[in-house]
């Protein structure tokens, strides 16, 4: 049985705070569900764009086939292109998979940068919707 290693965050991302137990049980089921061994969560421990955990985790298994899931691929930093890159860039050669399950996707790293690009690109052509684009909105009603 292939082993899946659930990576969690105890801060916020993309809007939501998911607390680490659920996230935890919620990991739990996808990898029973996906006939996964699951594994003790690698959690973050810090509140800032650390990620410390989770790259020591891929330097010390770097010649392995290696599973993650997170919850959400927006618990990485979707958004902000240079810090994904940072995260990211000198694992693209190593065999890791990331199972995001709210979205539905498993990724490999450069799939994973792909993917990002185009929510980024996606987001820059829609509205946030905020208050001055409301009101803009309304002065043509």
């Amino acid at each position: 049985m292939k082993v899946l290693y659930p990576y969690i965050l105890p801060r916020p991302f993309n809007g939501y705070n998911i607390p680490g137990a659920i996230q935890s049980n919620y990991l739990k089921n996808y990898s029973a569900s996906k006939n996964f061994e699951f594994h003790l969560p690698i959690v973050e421990i810090t509140t800032s764009e650390s990620f410390y955990l989770l790259k020591g985790f891929f330097n010390k298994n770097k010649t392995s086939n290696i599973e993650i899931s997170v919850v959400s691929l927006f618990v990485f930093p979707i958004y902000d292109r240079n810090l994904l890159l940072e995260l990211f860039s000198e694992y693209t050669e190593f065999k890791i998979l990331i199972h995001g399950v709210l979205e539905g996707k498993i990724f490999s790293i450069i799939e994973l940068l792909d993917w990002a690009e185009n929510i980024r690109s996606i987001n820059n052509h829609t509205y946030t919707y905020n208050d001055e684009y409301l009101k803009i909105i309304k002065s043509k009603l």
